[in-house]
């Protein structure tokens, strides 16, 4: 198997030069239908803006944020909906993410929502290649609440343009909501999901 192989060279490596060098990307171990590594393994995340290691990163990153939100120090106000797009990939924890801030949260309603790429065809599953036009053809016609939450990857670093060539601003206008950017990190996903910082 991949990641047998790539874990095997991986450790080899590492105990001849220090370091691992080879990592799997989080995808292998979500088609293979097993466990993220602990966060050690992943070295500091070198690699993380390759997706190696995101997934176990968000996953630290809102476990404090959780905390933090049952310890009452992480707030919003209610009544409160939130809708989140993500790719196939992520989406089973980014749901589980969102139904953690629900059950913490009375009043606080978030929707997820899981997007196939048609744009460059299913088997793509990441969410950095979401384009506008499958956000907007999937969710047209849905109740998204008071606000749209789309992952920062999928929006190029120089302003809010999507790979099709959408605009957040376009993509707001097609489903009548207000769209923002979703950070990658955990933390900042469980605050932009509450529309606060801490108190």
């Amino acid at each position: 198997e991949v990641i047998d192989a790539v874990e095997s060279f991986g450790e080899a490596f590492r105990k001849e030069h220090g370091s691992r060098l080879f990592f799997a990307a989080d995808e292998f171990y979500l088609k293979a239908k097993r466990p993220l590594p602990g966060e050690e393994s992943y070295e500091g995340y070198p690699q993380i803006e390759n997706g190696v290691g995101m997934l176990r990163s968000f996953d630290s990153e809102f476990a404090m944020a959780a905390e933090d939100v049952a310890d009452g120090f992480l707030t919003c106000d209610t009544p409160r909906h939130v809708s989140v797009v993500t790719g196939v990939a992520a989406y089973d924890m980014i749901r589980k993410s969102a139904e953690t801030l629900e059950r913490n949260v009375p009043g606080l309603t978030v929707s997820v929502y899981e997007i196939k790429n048609r744009f460059f065809g299913e088997s793509i599953t990441v969410a950095g290649l979401l384009t506008g036009r499958d956000i907007a053809e999937q969710l047209e016609g849905r109740d998204l609440g008071d606000l749209l939450l789309v992952p920062e990857c999928a929006v190029r670093r120089e302003g809010d343009l999507f790979l099709c060539g959408m605009t957040l601003g376009e993509l707001s206008e097609r489903l009548g909501v207000r769209v923002e950017k979703s950070p990658s990190d955990g933390y900042g996903f469980a605050e932009k999901v509450l529309g606060t910082k801490e108190t």
